[in-house]
């Protein structure tokens, strides 16, 4: 799965600027990694959090990044994500069980 985050993050991982700083204050590094190796797509606000961090618009990132699938509004939190898998409906674990435990 490609995100709208995932040619940016590699582009800036070839440069070495994905450092300690990055890591510590705009994402964790197992989070980049999943998004870096295609296992999970990106939020709308990690994608703001990652263009404040270096200084450029979220447009730009999302503009200039090819994506296989559209933008999803989560069923519980209605935050917009990019899912991970075609058939997702939920931002996160968190609110996948949350769902599931007030429709339960």
């Amino acid at each position: 799965m490609r995100s709208h985050l995932q040619p940016f993050l590699v582009q800036k991982q070839q440069s070495g600027k994905l450092d300690a700083a990055f890591f510590s204050t705009v994402m964790s590094e197992k989070r980049t990694n999943a998004i870096l190796n295609g296992l999970a797509g990106a939020t709308i606000r990690e994608i703001n959090n990652v263009a404040k961090h270096f200084k450029t618009t979220s447009k730009e990132i999302i503009e200039h990044a090819p994506v296989s699938s559209p933008e999803k509004n989560c069923d519980y939190c209605a935050k917009p994500f990019i899912p991970a898998k075609p058939k997702a409906r939920f931002c996160s674990d968190a609110c996948r069980n949350k769902s599931h435990r007030e429709n339960a």
